[in-house]
């Protein structure tokens, strides 16, 4: 992009040929003579007042200054004919010019505002394009302030060097707001016809003191053109996906807007939204932020350890970490976007310079901590104007991740379902295009935590309303495969319905062969869903649910045989009581006993994996009132119900207090300490005993205790050298089982209440 910059790079005189503003509440104080003070917003009785004492306002035909309603039709008065008493509008109009220096770049020259004349527009009103006759010595421009009134129409259009710009005040949000146009003298500009109500405005002519070649307004379009074929030719090539337009002046966070550009920033960030408007491309203003990591240049007397006092004071060596992306989007008209924080690389910067030549905008240093040495973070923050072609819009904005573009996405289905809800209308296709951007640019989640509105299921739920077949299956395939969290079976069974059941049963197979265990119990809260929800009879329904509930006690019994997947600690905890009643429920409704057998047998036989307290005994609980509701085979129910019954009958057998100190533990080590430990533990009578041992063989009769479940405290008395391990007994077992009892007899009771009717 050597062309593209330096055509940037001849762009060096600030300043544009137009600008706008707001000006905060200010009470005007306004009075016209014959009609007294004017309540603003204006109201349609004081503005036929107004028009009552006001003439038909003129325009310059070369010399001669002519009455014609034709070209110019409004209602003026003069400044001699109304006056202005609120002394703060003053210092509001000082405010203005400041502005209007900035913008127009005039921050050398000292502007003057002369109050000329106030006009009214009713309906029918207009003046048609033209250019202001000057109209006092060093005059170079006019300022227009619309004051609030409510209107429609009316338009204030500027023109100059193949530029325009439209200001439409007439919305019904800013009937109480007061706005101004400023442009130079030189520019083309007109008022559309007001369609209804009534359009104040004061209006100013602005002068340069102590000048004698006044300003025209500066001339651009060259380097519009010039830049736009730039961006054409790229945006058919499309590589980089992106341009990053760094600029020069230093911006925060909070100080970036484009009214707050310095200079030939402004300047060049004006040729560069326009460029890109006319190129068909979308252009913002952006903070771009390189964060760069890696060791710092110190010596070891120079910091603390874990801390250093002064980042300044040393140099980054080499850089081991870095990121580069652009974050706090407006556009050109100030507004804020949430594209959120978006990705960068260096081949998309355009700059004469990188941005970490300059000083870094914040420095931290951290000091060494155990292996790894002092390291230092830099920042180096700058404004930029960042474009792409409008037909990737949203394959960028979908870089800035699912938090960021779904609520997008969610409000763009709404505004078009309140539409007309057709699917050939460009709104819709835009949904479509940015649907199938998220899609592609999808990163798993972390399902690990349970979330009550999963972004999976956020998504589906939208594309539903899109009604698109073909996106569905997109979703299902790249997104719902390897990232289902549990909850959408409602919508899965929804989209099944509406587009075939056979549609989606490839996809939802390949959800079983995933390699996370917990994805298990996840599927089987989405197929009681497919299975058990009331819907009409569908026998392709029924085939699916049915091969799939096969498939799914095939992945059931791999995954709980699979010893080092259960070992695995990077893998998140499978939920087997939700496991279980999913699948009673699943392998009921489909009627399907022999595949419910199998599990069941499955999980009394693995109490490894399926524990009693934690899984069975809850589940067989849970499930008793859905099973008598259904009607339906409750044979192997009863069979996991006797299995519970029969171990807590086991389990509530009087427990004998124990009348000595005996402890039937042995100690699997030869050492003397640990057979020192073994003859305490069988010693009926000690209850306490001291090791006085150095650090390391305390440590070992630590483990060895901790590691045999040895019922006695362990406690270093540290007094004398070496100092003392005492080791006490205790009777925490046995007072653990007696409430384990306690817990097994109520649980007991709670399950025989169960009518266990058995079909035959």
């Amino acid at each position: 992009m050597k062309k593209f910059l330096e055509a940037l790079e001849k762009i060096q005189n600030p300043g544009t040929f137009c600008t706008s503003g707001e000006i905060p509440s200010c009470f005007l104080g306004l009075e016209i003579d014959k009609v007294g003070p004017i309540g603003l917003p204006l109201s349609k009785e004081q503005a036929k007042k107004i028009i009552k004492q006001s003439h038909r306002a003129p325009y310059g035909k070369g010399e001669k200054t002519v009455v014609d309603t034709k070209v110019r039709r409004t209602w003026q008065l003069d400044s001699g004919k109304f006056s202005i008493h609120n002394p703060e509008w003053n210092i509001a109009i000082e405010g203005v010019i400041k502005n209007i220096q900035i913008q127009l770049g005039l921050e050398k020259n000292k502007v003057s505002a002369e109050l000329y004349k106030l006009l009214v527009y009713e309906k029918g009103d207009f003046f048609v394009p033209h250019r202001d006759t000057e109209k006092l010595d060093n005059m170079f421009g006019t300022l227009v302030i619309v004051l609030p009134s409510e209107h429609k129409g009316g338009q204030l259009i500027v023109r100059h060097d193949g530029q325009e710009k439209k200001f439409d005040f007439g919305h019904k949000e800013n009937k109480y707001l007061t706005h101004y146009v400023s442009f130079f003298a030189d520019c083309k500009h007109q008022v559309t016809p007001v369609t209804n109500g009534y359009r104040l405005c004061l209006v100013y002519n602005l002068a340069l003191a102590n000048r004698k070649q006044q300003p025209v307004a500066p001339k651009y379009g060259t380097d519009v053109k010039v830049i736009g074929d730039i961006l054409r030719k790229w945006s058919n090539d499309h590589e980089p996906k992106k341009l990053v337009c760094l600029l020069d002046h230093l911006y925060s966070q909070a100080g970036i807007s484009f009214d707050r550009l310095k200079n030939v920033d402004r300047t060049r960030a004006q040729v560069l939204f326009e460029a890109a408007r006319e190129s068909n491309c979308e252009a913002y203003l952006g903070l771009v932020t390189l964060w760069e990591a890696g060791d710092a240049d110190v010596d070891f007397d120079d910091y603390s350890y874990g801390h250093c006092d002064d980042p300044d004071g040393y140099e980054m060596m080499e850089t081991f970490d870095e990121t580069l992306s652009v974050n706090h989007w407006q556009n050109a008209h100030g507004c804020k976007k949430n594209f959120g924080e978006i990705d960068l690389s260096a081949d998309e910067i355009i700059s004469k310079e990188a941005m970490n030549e300059r000083e870094p905008d914040e420095k931290e240093c951290e000091g060494p901590t155990g292996n790894a040495g002092a390291t230092l973070e830099h920042w180096y923050h700058r404004a930029a104007i960042i474009i792409w072609p409008k037909h990737c819009h949203f394959d960028v904005i979908s870089l800035a991740g699912k938090e960021v573009t779904l609520p997008e996405l969610k409000k763009m289905v709404q505004s078009w379902n309140k539409s007309k809800h057709e699917k050939n209308n460009d709104a819709y296709k835009q949904c479509i295009t940015f649907s199938k951007a998220i899609i592609d640019q999808w990163k798993s989640s972390n399902n690990n935590y349970e979330h009550d509105d999963p972004e999976v299921k956020q998504l589906l739920t939208v594309l539903i309303a899109l009604e698109d077949v073909d996106l569905l299956k997109k979703f299902v395939k790249n997104v719902l495969v390897s990232d289902f969290t549990g909850k959408e079976g409602k919508q899965i069974v929804k989209i099944c319905q509406q587009y075939g059941w056979i549609t989606f049963q490839k996809e939802l197979t390949l959800m079983l062969e995933q390699e996370e265990e917990n994805k298990c119990s996840k599927f089987a809260q989405i197929l009681e869903h497919l299975c058990c929800q009331k819907i009409k009879s569908d026998k392709n329904r029924l085939k699916v649910c049915r091969s799939l509930a096969t498939k799914m006690l095939q992945c059931l019994l791999k995954w709980d045989l699979n010893k080092k997947r259960l070992e695995s600690w990077r893998q998140p905890p499978v939920d087997r009581r939700v496991l279980i009643e999913s699948l009673f429920k699943t392998f009921l409704s489909i009627d399907q006993l022999k595949l419910l057998e199998s599990a069941n047998n499955h999980f009394i036989n693995n109490p490894g994996i399926y524990n009693m307290h934690k899984t069975l005994i809850p589940s067989v609980q849970n499930l008793h009132p859905w099973l008598v509701k259904q009607n339906l085979n409750l044979s192997v129910y009863v069979r996991l119900w006797k299995h519970c019954v029969t171990y807590l009958k086991s389990s509530v057998a009087p427990i004998k207090k124990p009348t000595d100190w005996f402890q039937n533990i042995r100690i699997s080590c030869s050492c003397s300490d640990c057979k020192e430990l073994n003859i305490f533990l069988k010693n009926p009578i000690e209850k306490e005993h001291r090791f006085r041992v150095r650090k390391d063989r305390r440590q070992h009769l630590h483990n060895k205790i901790e590691k045999h479940d040895c019922d006695m405290t362990h406690i270093t008395k540290r007094v004398g050298s070496p100092q003392t391990l005492v080791c006490t007994k205790t009777r925490n077992t046995y007072t653990q089982k007696v409430k384990q009892r306690e817990i097994d007899l109520r649980l007991l009771a709670n399950l025989e209440k169960i009518k266990v009717v058995i079909e035959v």
